[in-house]
């Protein structure tokens, strides 16, 4: 579960949010999300990357890099 940022090598780049031992998603201010999805428009095979840690804040795509902007000011690409 989680937004369309936008695309990624020809795929669509989506950011899965955080969810809970109970499959909740978290959410508030500063939503964490954990996984990147990249689905193929043409065929929708789909494939997922785990991210190392969980990120929280405002996403920003550009130039094939991701970028985590926290309300607090904390920014992380």
């Amino acid at each position: 579960v989680g937004g369309l940022l936008g695309t990624f090598d020809g795929r669509l780049l989506f950011l899965d949010l955080t969810q809970d031992e109970d499959g909740n998603v978290l959410v508030g201010q500063d939503p964490p999300y954990a996984a990147i999805r990249l689905v193929d428009p043409a065929t929708g095979a789909q494939s997922t990357t785990e991210l190392a840690e969980e990120y929280e804040g405002k996403v920003t795509l550009a130039d094939g890099t991701l970028w985590f902007a926290t309300a607090s000011g904390r920014v992380t690409a």
